[in-house]
């Protein structure tokens, strides 16, 4: 009797066994099949999508999702999908030697295309806008290539003076079409907006204006700190305390503001500049203490809170460019001082220029003009009297008075180009 209880046990509990190890199995193998279905979903999902996006696009819109200098997914992707493009433009060219160059520190290949995008643009096959825009960012990286003897300088003057001869024949013949053209009434103002368009950049961080512009703001703010007393007592030790305190009991923040700190703490220098890192921050941390900012101090502590925060990006800090701009406008709409902490790009203030130049136009020829009917109408009709000879003489005069309040942040000779051209349209 035990012989048989005995046995029919064995035989019971190898069921069981049989039957778990079958159950254990079949769960096994269901989960592999999601998990390769899925696979398989994601997979067909991507590759759907990039069917809809041609290299060019796909590539754009990597570029547009790098953060900073950091050689990430988008990055690669950025790369990938740029070498693939068939004709690239200048600017498809300039994208990719900033990614190398940025992303990747690979300068044989960031030369490369930079050098491909001057050539375009010697040989005019690139629109003028845009044409200053790829000379200016590939100026703004010039100097990282001083030490790297092996490669060939990039003819970044040569390119240049090519493109200013072509644009001074765009400029004339659009001098030439205004005499000739019957224009409506927003001819003139349309023409001037529509030159606010420009290439968008997402490493705009390293814009030179940008930085001439916070170097300018820096020497201000730091005068002004100078001015009060006990400035000194703020420093850099005690606004990274604050900075840990203040997100001692919200983990994720901690981490990040711990991330962004370790960098702040080596205190580099900006490229190209006498500035340090800590300058920056130190310098906004004492404008929150100045008394004239009494009732801002508050704010712009968490001001400055929120940019350093920001200084993570997919999970990375962002490049020495990025911390800077970043942290330096938590000033922004806060200081005692409208303009601190507001940086303004190239491309900002071509913007600015071109819409000011078409208000002016428009207060003179718009429908709400100052002018007479009679003179508005012989102005768009382009009749050379004596009188629309002046009117555009004073046009050209009042839009030649904007340059003041740009000099020395954008390029001399950009400069007077940008002028020529708002009033070689008037």
């Amino acid at each position: 009797m035990d012989i048989f209880n005995n046995g029919a046990s064995t035989i019971y509990g190898g069921l069981v066994s049989l039957t778990t190890n079958k159950t254990l199995m079949y769960g096994i193998i269901i989960i592999l099949c999601i998990f390769v279905a899925y696979t398989l979903y994601r997979f067909f999902v991507r590759v759907r999508e990039n069917a809809k996006y041609s290299s060019k696009e796909q590539a754009r819109r990597y570029f547009n999702d790098t953060h900073g200098d950091t050689d990430d997914k988008y990055a690669r992707r950025a790369i990938h999908a740029g070498e693939q493009i068939e004709n690239p433009t200048a600017v498809d060219h300039y994208r990719m030697g900033q990614i190398y160059l940025i992303n990747q520190n690979d300068y044989i290949n960031a030369h490369k295309h930079f050098n491909e995008a001057l050539k375009q643009i010697r040989n005019n096959h690139i629109d003028i806008r845009r044409g200053f825009f790829v000379l200016d960012g590939i100026a703004d990286y010039y100097n990282r290539f001083v030490d790297h003897t092996e490669l060939e300088e990039l003819p970044i003057q040569a390119a240049l003076l090519d493109h200013y001869n072509n644009v001074r024949d765009v400029i004339n013949i659009v001098a030439k079409q205004r005499k000739e053209i019957k224009a409506d009434d927003n001819l003139v103002q349309q023409a001037l907006i529509n030159r606010k368009y420009w290439e968008s950049d997402s490493q705009n961080v390293h814009d030179s204006a940008l930085f001439a512009e916070l170097k300018h703001q820096l020497r201000h703010i730091q005068d002004e700190n100078n001015s009060y007393n006990n400035s000194n007592i703020h420093t850099y030790e005690e606004v990274s305390n604050w900075l840990l305190m203040r997100y001692k009991d919200d983990t994720p923040k901690y981490n990040k503001v711990r991330k962004v700190l370790k960098l702040l703490d080596n205190n580099y220098p900006l490229d190209g500049t006498d500035i340090h890192e800590q300058d920056i921050i130190v310098a906004v941390w004492r404008r929150a203490h100045d008394p004239r900012n009494a009732a801002s101090l508050h704010d712009i502590k968490e001001a400055i809170g929120d940019c350093v925060l920001d200084c993570i990006e997919g999970g990375h800090v962002v490049c020495i460019a990025g911390r800077s701009a970043k942290i330096w406008q938590a000033l922004a709409k806060l200081d005692d001082i409208p303009t601190a902490g507001i940086l303004r790009t190239k491309q900002t203030m071509r913007n600015e220029i071109y819409e000011r130049a078409a208000k002016i136009v428009d207060k003179y020829v718009g429908v709400n003009g100052s002018v007479n009917d009679d003179l508005k109408k012989a102005y768009q009709n382009s009749d050379r009297t004596a009188a629309v000879e002046e009117l555009e003489e004073m046009m050209r005069d009042e839009i030649a008075q904007i340059r003041k309040d740009y000099e020395g942040r954008l390029d001399n000779e950009q400069l007077t180009l940008i002028i020529r051209e708002c009033c070689a349209v008037v």
